[in-house]
């Protein structure tokens, strides 16, 4: 009994850490009706659209429904190690596993909880070891570091997060390795920060080495000891990078593969060397307090201290890829991502340490003015008082914040909302100039300095929280209403979904037991991605999306299914169910005119593609079989200046806003056709509202929106465009950026079923597919993409696929069994990752041996 006394004595900041995160999550989740409060999920942005299906992945791997490198369930067929490697290493994906796929939407939740919980403890841990904080600072200091807005930004991957708990870890055992000499600690925590985020881990440790190297040359006096701690921290970095060779050369070699790797020198000339200075600094301020303890701390502290020295210079270090994003880029190896996304673990951590080192200088200071004695049962009654206070704050926060998003949601820019929120950080700044002030003077008590710094950050923490919550939360209803669909129609991805509406995100489909030919990952091969580009769907750089295209291409892509937020009018279109919810209805149609995935067209037909959209999908048809014109596109300029135009009358209309307005009035034909729009040029922002309903069009990659089905004789059908202005405002919309295009609904569908009474017999399998066709001097075109590790066979005699983004191959003539198997490409590479980080693990540790059995580097040499 007295164990467990003392036990619960010792670890009690642990506890109550715990239970205050806890119980604060708990009621953000009930004020905003998340899971287990309601059926909203923290899970948004890169969470919702690319971890949570990764780990569904996962699950099919684990139940042998795909193999560990290869998915059909993606883009057309995708290499999947690197997702894999994302997943498989962090503790925090696995801890969802026992909830189930069809659950994760909610169980990312609780395992959020969990993650924050441990991010804290991990650095209340390093408080107790290395800094003589009172109970109330250390809890306050250990809150802070886990719900700074630092952290928040990154809460979308948990491998992100991770590295915020691996930091108090990797700095306790590098001061261990320089105070006994052993390197296995701080080199496995090298590893499991590089293997947890090849990307965000290994290029942080860039700035981490030199850290580490002004820790070692500042504070180290010893000569030989310097040398021998600077040779250890080289081999422990030398035994890491060995240990993760295999998982670098794997990767690396995917990325080259991919659509989001960029060009060094091109990022230079584009103007990103100096571009992401305000947004970087916007960042830095968002945890306003640590930065002024900070900036304070370096101010006050003592100039001629070494570990203060070396604080200012770790602080500059950080510093300096703020103003200089050109750094970023040579880090990033020419792939731009935000300050935020690359450093802010390594910052975070030193602006806690700056903030506990100045608030305790301030409390030695006042302690040698005059110590001050409080009893134990005050001191319990300002703990509870504390915790009491942080519960209020937080309900005040949620009933303050609902009050502002509800009333002022449509505030214009620059509104009371922006006011709000510009102001609290100048009041926190003022709040703490003044306590310092006074406590200085010896106005101020020392435990009322406790409690008020306390609060302080507690509310700026809480109120950054509450701000990026709101924002995370997602609804999970229409992911549910899928995988209901998909259980009533044992669907189990054998068909394509295409999201209609844009509600899903590229990969959230795999929560769903629907295929797609979409994905959304920093490795999606650049083969797919193109393709799609030059067919009008909405595409970016690591974002391959089944929203946009034409009916023509759905067709070709096999997206038998459409899912929709909103009704659509297209005589192909089943409505097989819909359900509808307070803040939007839910349907899903099947589509009439698809292809079973492989088509069959003469050995002399051949497909280029440009960069005129209008031009590709006339090409297209004509690939696969169509007869004259079945497009027409006209710019928007055109239909208003020129009334001898292809597609219709347009009028400006005046209205009150600033934004341009156009009515259509499209001609009348003697067949059915769908009109589209898109943006052709490069900017940020544009709103397209076809029929009075709005629609927002992803400008990035010149996609397709649909302005609707009008049939044939009919002259009336009319649709508004807005332009409004652009996000950036340097930049300018005119009618000449927009085409409105037509195409033929007739002719499309006449061809779809043509090629629909083909003798083809498509069959997906674990690791590719298997296509049995009879042929008669014909190719066959298979709507999976051509991606680097395809292993194809016809009649088992290995071919290799044409030259398109899809896979085309030529056939003999008679019956052909095509078999397709996806081989893992990059064998070779791990082979020899392997061998050389095996020869240089073993030379590593053997040096460290003899360095440990010798002393000194002296002697070795």
């Amino acid at each position: 009994m007295n164990r467990i006394k003392s036990h619960f004595r010792d670890k009690k900041n642990y506890y109550i850490l715990a239970s205050v995160i806890t119980v604060l999550f708990l009621i953000i989740y009930a004020c905003y009706g998340a899971f287990p409060f309601g059926t909203k999920t923290i899970a948004h942005y890169d969470m919702y659209h690319q971890v949570l299906p990764f780990v569904g992945l996962i699950f099919d791997m684990f139940s042998g429904k795909i193999s560990p490198v290869f998915t059909n369930y993606l883009a057309g067929g995708a290499n999947i190690v690197g997702f894999v490697c994302y997943m498989i290493f962090n503790p925090f994906y696995l801890l969802l596993l026992p909830f189930g796929k069809a659950n994760l939407l909610y169980s990312i939740n609780i395992v959020f909880i969990i993650q924050i919980i441990a991010i804290a403890l991990t650095f209340l841990w390093f408080i107790r070891k290395y800094f003589r904080l009172n109970d109330i600072l250390q809890i306050t200091f250990a809150f802070a570091y886990a719900i700074s807005p630092y952290v928040l930004f990154n809460y979308t991957w948990f491998t992100w997060l991770f590295l915020y708990m691996l930091m108090p870890i990797l700095a306790h055992y590098f001061i261990k390795m320089l105070k006994t000499g052993k390197i296995w600690g701080f080199t496995l925590t090298v590893t499991a920060m590089i293997y947890n985020c090849y990307g965000i881990g290994l290029t942080g440790q860039a700035i981490i080495f030199i850290i580490a190297t002004v820790f070692i040359f500042s504070m180290i006096k010893d000569n030989q000891h310097r040398k021998t701690s600077m040779f250890k921290m080289l081999i422990s970095y030398g035994i890491a990078v060995c240990f993760a060779l295999p998982l670098l050369g794997v990767n690396v070699m995917q990325l080259t593969e991919g659509s989001r790797i960029g060009s060094l020198f091109d990022n230079f000339i584009y103007g990103q060397l100096f571009g992401g200075i305000s947004y970087n600094i916007n960042y830095l301020v968002t945890d306003s307090i640590a930065l002024v303890f900070t900036v304070l701390f370096v101010i006050k502290c003592n100039k001629h201290n070494k570990f203060n020295q070396f604080l200012f210079i770790s602080l500059l270090l950080c510093a300096i890829p703020l103003l200089i994003d050109g750094i970023q880029l040579v880090l990033c190896l020419g792939s731009y991502y935000g300050y935020n996304m690359r450093l802010s673990y390594v910052l975070t951590f030193l602006m806690m340490i700056t903030s506990m080192l100045y608030t305790k200088n301030i409390m030695r200071r006042h302690n040698n003015i005059a110590e001050e004695k409080i009893e134990k049962y005050t001191e319990r009654s300002i703990s509870i008082i504390f915790c009491v206070v942080i519960l209020l704050v937080t309900l005040c926060l949620s009933i303050w914040h609902e009050f502002l998003s509800s009333s002022l949601s449509n505030a214009c820019s620059g509104g009371l909302v922006l006011l709000v929120y510009s102001i609290m950080p100048v009041g926190f700044i003022a709040i703490m100039v003044w306590l310092l002030y006074n406590y200085l003077k010896g106005k101020v008590r020392v435990k009322v300095f406790y409690v008020i710094m306390s609060i302080l950050f507690v509310f700026q923490s809480l109120s950054n929280m509450f701000i990026f919550t709101e924002q995370g939360f997602s609804s999970t209803k229409g992911v549910k209403f899928l995988q209901n669909q998909s259980i009533e129609r044992n669907i189990n991805y054998t068909d394509r979904l295409k999201d209609f509406s844009d509600d899903l995100g590229c990969d959230t489909h795999i929560l769903t037991n629907f295929s797609s030919f979409a994905c959304f990952a920093s490795q999606i091969n650049k083969v797919p991605v193109e393709f799609s580009r030059k067919l009008g769907y909405n595409v970016s750089n690591n974002a391959l999306s089944s929203f946009g295209g034409t009916v023509l291409s759905d067709a070709l892509f096999n997206y038998k299914y459409y899912y929709s937020t909103s009704e659509i009018n297209y005589p192909h279109l089943n409505l097989v169910a819909s359900e509808k919810h307070k803040e939007k209805t839910y349907y899903l149609y099947e589509n009439m005119l698809t292809i079973n995935n492989a088509i069959l067209l003469p050995s002399s037909s051949n497909l280029q593609l440009g960069k005129n959209i209008s031009d590709n999908i006339q090409a297209l048809y004509e690939y696969m079989g169509g007869e004259g014109t079945v497009i027409k596109s006209t710019t928007l300029d055109l239909i208003i200046s020129d009334p001898n135009n292809d597609i219709g009358q347009g009028t400006l209309v005046d209205d009150e806003t600033k934004h341009q307005t156009v009515n259509i009035m499209f001609k009348s034909r003697d067949y059915n056709r769908i009109m589209y729009s898109s943006l052709d040029v490069f900017q940020e922002y544009c709103v397209l509202i076809p029929n009075s309903s709005a629609l927002e069009l992803n400008t990035e990659s010149n996609s397709l929106e649909s302005l609707g089905y009008v049939e044939k004789n009919k002259s009336d059908y009319e649709v508004g465009i807005q332009i409004v202005e652009p996000y950036n405002k340097k930049d300018k919309y005119e009618a000449k950026d927009i085409t409105i295009y037509e195409i033929n609904y007739d002719k499309v569908a006449q061809l779809i079923q043509s090629l629909n009474n083909q003798n083809v017999d498509f069959q997906y399998t674990k690791n590719g597919f298997k296509v049995t066709a009879n042929s008669n001097n014909q190719k066959i075109v298979i709507s999976n993409a051509n991606i680097n590790g395809n292993s194809i066979t016809i009649n088992g005699v290995k071919t290799e696929p044409n030259s398109l983004g899809l896979i085309e191959l030529d056939l003999n003539d008679g019956e052909n069994l095509i078999v397709s198997e996806f081989k893992f490409p990059y064998t070779k590479v791990l082979l020899i990752a392997l061998v050389v980080g095996g020869l240089g693990l073993t030379i590593l540790i053997v040096f460290n041996y003899c360095l440990i059995k010798y002393k000194t580097i002296k002697n070795i040499v």
